[in-house]
């Protein structure tokens, strides 16, 4: 087995699930609520959360365990579901 573990825009949710859905073997998703911040320091969010002293950027984290013949198709329908051609 092996994990694949993406960090998304909350909007995009949605669309990755949708994209995953139909792919026969997929044990499961798990969804979760993250803040976090990366290269802009969460500067270029709109949608921001000050946690001890810190700015931070809302996230969702998607965490999915599956079988290695599944993870090229899994990532790829994230990669393209989940573009937003933002930071």
């Amino acid at each position: 087995m092996q994990e694949i573990k993406a960090i998304i825009q909350p909007v995009m949710v949605g669309r990755v699930c949708e994209g995953l859905r139909p792919i026969d073997g997929l044990p499961g998703v798990t969804v979760s609520q993250v803040i976090g911040w990366g290269k802009s320091k969460a500067a270029e969010t709109t949608e921001t959360v000050e946690e001890g002293g810190c700015v931070f950027a809302r996230k969702t984290k998607i965490e999915i365990v599956l079988p290695p013949h599944l993870v090229e198709q899994v990532v790829q329908v994230i990669v393209d579901a989940a573009h937003t051609g933002n930071v």
